[in-house]
């Protein structure tokens, strides 16, 4: 194994070994005082052959211990592919031991407050701890009993293989496992790194119980061992216990498995491998250096220059323009326990842009081989990297994995200062140097993983595959709190977005009733940059944009439908909108003009006049009492002030969701409205709180005369709001079965049309709300009818109250629903609706996705005990005729 250290390796010969407790050599007594201080640093033998770290840090009453196995999937020998290294890791973190069993240390673990864990590479296997330095000895008691007396009971083992087994399939679907696997298998053709850490699933399938207890004892000793410590302890009790729990433990004879030298490649290596995701991925990777050897440093600083930062050369080229070729870039230097390391350049990106983002690449490494790196550069990133490794040893967890690592690759404890001299006499000469060196075409290795179908310019003349998959919403919360739900759609040309903001007609005075919707309307009217109704609209008109403001009991809402190549104008739009409306005087009339004609016309339909009725008697005096267009003598009293002051109370981006869907990458999509959106403040403004609606102890009735012939006639009862996930779905069932789902199927249909002919329309429906819910049945009849019709209604209510049905009723109504449901998301601003709301009101984007099967899971049970629950006190309104003077005679 080549070990070649730049600096270091002078201080071989200085570093004493103790075996005992006298005389420990502080490490800390070499280091340059002038680059980092830190407590002594400690380190011993066993007599057994265990390397011990100790790092001796009073600044919390904590304590990390790590010990690392020398083993790994590289160093698997027969077993090579096969995983054993991983499932042996998996067996050993708290499986049981003579000591205890695996629930009782959980539980023990659990009781005294630490955290634990581990982890596999190809190189070595890690367990580890950290906890109040208090249960020092229990922390590290665990330790050495998993590593040296794991029983491998047979019932965790058969339960591993089953997760791991999970594991290695959901590894060969994740884009980003599967691409490493790809690179994997281009850069080593000889060295055992080209296997998966995890192993292959038909290897690890054949690996045995008898062999995972092999395995154990050849390699888990304490000459293959090193056990670091960093926390608030001293010296000799770090000591004492360490020789308590490890001293006994038996030395081995550890078979050396050789690794092979990795040839260089000879020619440039390139894979691409199709699979279901959105986005390609690439990993471009060079052989450089083994670990400890000159250019190891100027190899670090070569990678922060071309993609350290977003201001890096990679960066400005690919992604940070007006028309990036990438979606995100990265490159650095990678070292190796054995063998070379790799100089790796990742990123993601729309495939199409393959060849002209590889001519990109290679431009900006040729400027750097060509031209050099200039010294403001090279200083730059030396203290960029200085501060960062500085920084990594804040926690105790983070210094005992420093000396760890340390010694592994180096034989002494501490090398950081030493690197950070290293680092410091990099020259730009030498960041050139390294570049030319190892960033080669020839040794070049590329692997890609792309959407399936995907094709770039160059490879074919056929129009790229559209994925027709559906799509799947991402999240993105703004550092102001606004949060955007993004998904691509690349099925469709045009783009749909909507922005729901919490501030609808219940969070409005109730004197100034119909302000939320007033305010809504006047956000069209003009803003600083188009200054009246005409030139606003002009612009909508020449761009054939389909824009609509509108407030409804919950929200003030803007949605739009646009071509995708005009997104640019109207992010402009939406802007003016949000930040410059202006609120004209000379719109005034005319906005409260078309408000009261929208109330005199839901005064003119009978079931909007019935509903509104039945929402004053039902809600009373409650904020959902009253209509979103308000009432004539409250519109009438509205102003520009009103307006402009109701905007800038409900403008708050933490009530504030951005839903978009369309034929535009979503990291494109979010830049562009981050630039935007990332600009609203006034999180400080609080909606006014909403009670609950009062509850209805007793029946009620409540009837008006209306000039009509037929009657209007609600029967409404209290339900639970949209939260209540327990009842809802059943609720939503118990209107399905009293009008059906298409026809006239539904018992109410079925016995005041079908059979009697009393009705022409009769529905019941469940409407959930923020703040309470309502069950209803509306209907209309002849005033001669109404009693009877009124009768079976009734009975209808107590057929579901006594359960006078089935299951396979149930069944139809549900499963005809989720069928039906479908039909809702054919257009796509429907889904981007769906997926706004519920991300406001906090279900999650993909919560409508869950329908079906909620409303698949209802019973014929849960149907009956929700309609006991709350179909019992009726709220009945009665729209009647006008009684005539002659008739009263």
């Amino acid at each position: 194994m080549r070990r070649k250290l730049f600096v270091i390796i002078m201080l071989i010969s200085l570093f004493a070994v103790s075996s005992g407790v006298e005389n420990l050599p502080i490490f800390t007594e070499w280091v340059p005082d002038s680059l980092v201080t830190r407590p002594p640093v400690y380190h011993w033998t066993l007599d057994n052959g265990l390397e011990v770290l100790f790092w001796e840090n009073h600044t919390v009453p904590l304590v990390a211990s790590k010990i690392l196995l020398k083993t790994g999937s590289a160093f698997e020998g027969e077993y090579l592919g096969c995983g054993i290294s991983h499932y042996l890791e998996h067996l050993v973190s708290s499986g049981t031991t003579s000591k205890r069993t695996e629930s009782e240390y959980k539980m023990l673990i659990q009781q005294i407050g630490a955290t634990t864990n581990a982890y596999t590479t190809s190189d070595v296997t890690v367990y580890y701890n950290t906890g109040p330095v208090k249960y020092f000895d229990t922390m590290l008691a665990m330790l050495a009993e998993w590593t040296q007396d794991c029983q491998f009971n047979s019932e965790e083992v058969e339960r591993e293989t089953g997760v791991i087994t999970n594991e290695i399939k959901m590894g060969q679907e994740e884009p980003g496992r599967v691409l490493w696997y790809l690179y994997n298998n281009l850069m080593y053709k000889v060295s055992p790194y080209r296997h998966p850490t995890i192993g292959y699933l038909k290897s690890f399938l054949s690996v045995e119980r008898d062999d995972i207890i092999d395995y154990y004892n050849d390699r888990y000793a304490p000459n293959n061992a090193i056990l670091a410590i960093a926390g608030d302890l001293d010296t000799a009790t770090v000591i004492a216990t360490v020789e308590s729990l490890f001293g006994d433990w038996e030395r081995r004879r550890i078979v050396d498995v050789q690794l092979p030298d990795e040839p260089l490649p000879v020619a440039a290596r390139v894979a691409e491998k199709e699979m279901d995701t959105e986005v390609a991925n690439f990993r471009i990777g060079f052989p450089t250096t083994f670990f400890g050897e000159q250019d190891m440093p100027a190899l670090r600083i070569l990678g922060m220059i071309l993609s350290g930062v977003q201001t890096s050369r990679f960066d400005l080229r690919l992604v940070q323009n007006e028309n990036p070729l990438c979606h995100s870039i990265t490159a650095y230097s990678r070292e190796r326990y054995y063998g070379r390391g790799e100089f790796i350049i990742g990123g993601s990106f729309d495939y199409e842009n393959r060849d002209k983002i590889v001519e990109a690449l290679w431009d900006e490494i040729d400027k750097v081989k060509n031209q050099g790196v200039s010294e403001e550069e090279v200083e730059w990133a030396k203290d960029y990297i200085i501060k960062s490794l500085k920084r990594e040893n804040e926690t105790v967890d983070g210094q005992a994995s420093s000396i760890m690592y340390s010694f592994l690759n180096t034989g002494v404890p501490f090398y950081l200062d030493f690197y950070i001299l290293a680092i410091q006499r990099v020259t730009s000469e030498d960041v050139r140097r390294v570049a030319k060196k190892y960033l080669v075409p020839e040794h070049m290795v590329m692997a890609i993983v792309k959407p399936i179908g995907a094709t770039c310019p160059g490879d074919s003349v056929l129009v790229k595959d559209i994925s027709t998959k559906p799509p799947e919403f991402e999240v993105f919360t703004l550092p102001n709190g606004l949060r955007l739900a993004l998904a691509e759609n690349p099925a469709l040309a045009t783009v749909d977005i909507a922005m729901y903001i919490l501030g609808g007609a219940i969070y409005e005075p109730s004197e100034k009733a119909g302000l939320a919707k007033f305010t809504a309307n006047y956000l069209g009217e003009g803003t600083k940059k188009y200054k009246n109704f005409e030139k606003f609209q002009r612009i909508l008109d020449e761009l054939n944009i389909q824009v609509s403001i509108n407030a409804g009991n919950h929200t003030v809402y803007l949605t739009g439908d646009f071509v995708s190549t005009d997104l640019d104008e109207v992010l402009d739009i939406m802007e003016q909108i949000i930040f410059y409306p202006i609120f004209p005087e000379e719109s005034e009339q005319k906005l409260k003009n078309q408000m009261l004609a929208e109330i005199r016309q839901a005064r003119s339909s009978w079931a909007s006049d019935a509903f509104m009725f039945f929402e004053d008697k039902f809600y009373r005096h409650h904020p959902y009492s009253k209509p979103t267009s308000g009432y004539e003598e409250t519109v009438t009293k509205l102003t520009p002030k009103d307006a402009k002051q109701y905007w800038e109370s409900i403008l708050n981006p933490k009530n504030i969701v951005v839903a978009a869907l369309g034929p535009i990458p979503v990291k494109t999509m979010k830049e562009k409205l981050e630039k935007v959106l990332g600009k609203i403040s006034g999180s400080n403004k609080q909606l006014p709180e909403i009670p609950e609606p009062p509850k209805h102890n007793e029946p009620e009735y409540y009837s008006k005369e209306v000039n009509r012939e037929q009657v209007t006639l609600i029967i409404g009862y209290d339900a639970c709001n949209t939260n209540n996930e327990e009842d809802k779905w059943a609720l939503k069932t118990a209107s399905g079965l009293l009008s059906g789902t298409g026809g006239l199927s539904g018992w109410l249909p079925v016995e005041l049309r079908g059979k009697r002919n009393l009705v022409y329309v009769v529905w019941g429906t469940y409407r959930g709300m923020m703040f309470g819910g309502n069950f209803y049945v509306m209907t209309q009849c002849q005033p001669a009818d109404l009693d009877t019709v009124k009768t079976i209604i009734l009975e209808q209510i107590e057929k579901l109250k006594s359960g006078d049905f089935t299951q396979e009723d149930v069944e139809r109504i549900t499963n005809a629903a989720a069928e039906q449901f479908v039909f809702s998301k054919q257009r796509q601003a429907n889904i981007v609706t769906d997926a706004g709301l519920n991300e406001l009101y906090g279900f999650g984007v993909d919560y409508s996705d869950k329908y079906p099967e909620k409303i698949r899971s209802v019973t014929k049970d849960d149907v009956v005990r929700v309609a006991n629950k709350y179909l019992n006190n009726p709220v009945i309104v009665e729209l009647k005729p006008a009684v005539s003077e002659e008739i009263e005679e």
